[in-house]
């Protein structure tokens, strides 16, 4: 029972079962009390009983719409609505620099193949092929080692964001 919304249900609902107790005793303390039974009294009874069931329902109802509204109230969605917009144009900046990274890794492998095709003609034997072979490996290479080094640095700075978007939704959830 140490759940705090467990808690105010089970208060909430002693609380209207100890009024309901009160008036139901009263009314039966009262039926004690008369002499001959008469629909007077009887509906006078009937009446009291209804009325404290409608008090008891209105209580609970009361009672849940405050603990609804206190509950929604401690979630600081506000606060979780705004880590969420922020969240996502992090993420949206970082996806668009690698799409802009792996765009131009693409560019720098195109650039190397066509040089190698447009060279492929000058080529008189298996040496001079075997070169060129080489030169585009090499070129190739550089270009994917080059992307490797960026992507490396993105996932780093990603990881410093998340960091910082981390601290900063923590912090304005303990102060709020």
């Amino acid at each position: 029972m140490s759940n705090p919304l467990f808690s105010q249900w089970v208060e909430m609902s002693q609380e209207a079962l100890k009024k309901f107790t009160e008036t139901q005793s009263a009314v039966l303390n009262n039926l004690g009390n008369q002499q001959p039974l008469n629909v007077t009294s009887m509906a006078e009874m009937m009446k009291a009983s209804m009325q404290s069931f409608q008090q008891l329902t209105n209580n609970n109802t009361a009672a849940f719409n405050n603990l609804v509204s206190n509950q929604a109230t401690s979630l600081k969605l506000n606060v979780s609505a705004e880590a969420i917009q922020k969240l996502t144009e992090l993420m949206g900046s970082l996806t668009n620099k690698a799409i802009q990274q792996q765009t131009a890794l693409a560019s720098e492998c195109m650039k190397s193949f066509t040089n190698y095709l447009a060279k492929l003609h000058e080529v008189k034997n298996a040496e001079d092929l075997t070169g060129l072979q080489m030169k585009f490996a090499e070129e190739l290479g550089a270009a994917l080692k080059s992307g490797a080094a960026d992507n490396a640095q993105l996932l780093g700075s990603l990881q410093s964001t998340m960091t910082v978007w981390t601290e900063k939704t923590l912090d304005k959830t303990i102060e709020s």
